[in-house]
């Protein structure tokens, strides 16, 4: 046995999750800016009172730099958005959601959650070798594996969590940074908290689900070039446009394309009428022209940034943490003291990722520590999209 040593990549992570540089973190700690770089890189370890100061700063609890270094994963981390404004928040938002699968991880000790069902599904070709044609044919294929019809889904984020798919949803303090996703060692997406309606949210977990099912094979350096990241965006919109709407249903539906048309199919499918008329063009059923004409309709009448119904369809959000840590808390399989401590963060971030009650881990509510006992196994709702209710019953 041996004493637990100071983790420097751990501090590194906690200073980019709360967006801080080397010298803002030195500066209120109180100490050279070299030291956190020493600290980081395990040339030098805090000394017990520059490490409570530096948990106090972080707000992450000392234990937390005691932990063993958090795992990154050898896939790329693929972004709806490449700007350069957006690296500091990406940065953050990428530590955040490792912190999330930490959570996630932890809680799959104890109970089964849904089995990933997208490891056979696409993942095999280049972009440059993905033609639209086959997007719409991995879109329904999807579907189709997963027993969804041709209908609408009633709630997308929950559908991939019920396949499988870790899904987050949390604030990541940039506005032009919608989503980014993940596939190491389990499917995952990332999506900001800050979107700007329900649909859009619908549509950016769709737009992830793309990038799991038709890029998941796509090597980082590849990735991260322009042109390829391009084509791949170009195609997860494809994607996600033909997950939400099928082409057989759209073209059974859709009688015209203009706003009011649209607008009055737009709370059943819950997709903006932004997106059905990228639909109809994608699918052949309006030329170009009449495309450019459509959108500059919209503009003029101030529907390309929020459309009517925005602030009546309601947002969704994860699900399956939620109910995870819940019945482990239940069952007393663990307290919240114990949930807390295993987990090492700070309390707010664990209640923000796993989609929790603000104050719902709150100290005057823990009790005794109890061992974890076997895994409670979970069920998800069966084929029928309409009742795809995410269950975790008692033993």
């Amino acid at each position: 046995m041996s004493l637990a040593q100071f983790c420097g990549s751990r501090l590194r992570d906690a200073r980019v999750a709360r967006g801080m540089t080397a010298s803002l973190l030195a500066e209120r700690v109180g100490v050279a800016p070299s030291m956190v770089s020493h600290y980081e890189l395990e040339k030098n370890d805090p000394k017990p009172h520059v490490m409570a100061r530096i948990a106090s700063v972080l707000s992450v609890p000392e234990s937390h730099f005691l932990k063993a270094p958090l795992s990154s994963g050898e896939p790329p981390y693929l972004y709806r958005s490449k700007a350069a404004s957006t690296k500091r928040a990406r940065e953050s938002a990428e530590v955040r959601h490792r912190w999330f699968l930490e959570i996630l991880e932890f809680v799959s000790s104890a109970v089964e959650l849904p089995a990933v069902q997208l490891d056979d599904i696409g993942g095999r070709k280049a972009p440059s070798e993905i033609s639209d044609e086959q997007i719409e044919e991995a879109a329904a294929e999807v579907r189709r594996r997963w027993g969804l019809g041709d209908g609408p889904i009633a709630n997308m984020i929950l559908t991939a969590e019920s396949k499988g798919c870790a899904v987050s949803r949390f604030a990541f303090g940039a506005e032009d940074l919608n989503s980014f996703s993940h596939y190491d060692r389990v499917p995952s997406i990332a999506l900001n908290a800050d979107s700007i309606s329900a649909v859009r949210g619908r549509f950016d977990c769709a737009h992830e689900l793309a990038h799991l099912v038709l890029h998941r094979s796509v090597k980082r350096a590849d990735a991260e070039k322009p042109e390829t990241h391009k084509r791949m965006e170009m195609q997860a919109h494809r994607f996600a446009a033909a997950f939400l709407f099928p082409a057989s249903s759209f073209v059974d539906e859709v009688y015209s394309t203009s706003f009011d048309a649209l607008l009055s199919l737009k709370r059943r499918w819950k997709v903006s009428v932004q997106m059905m008329i990228r639909r109809a063009r994608d699918l052949d059923l309006i030329n170009q022209d009449k495309y450019e004409r459509t959108f500059r309709d919209l503009s003029r009448r101030g529907f390309r940034t929020r459309e009517p119904l925005d602030d009546e369809i309601q947002p969704e959000g994860p699900t399956v943490l939620n109910k995870a840590i819940r019945l482990m808390l239940d069952q007393r399989l663990v307290t919240r003291e114990e949930l807390c401590y295993q987990l090492r963060l700070d309390v707010g971030d664990i209640e923000v990722l796993a989609h929790l009650p603000t104050g719902f881990l709150a100290t005057e509510r823990w009790g005794e520590v109890v061992e974890i006992r076997e895994r409670v196994h979970t069920k998800t709702g069966g084929g029928d999209n309409t009742d795809n209710v995410l269950q975790f019953p008692k033993r």
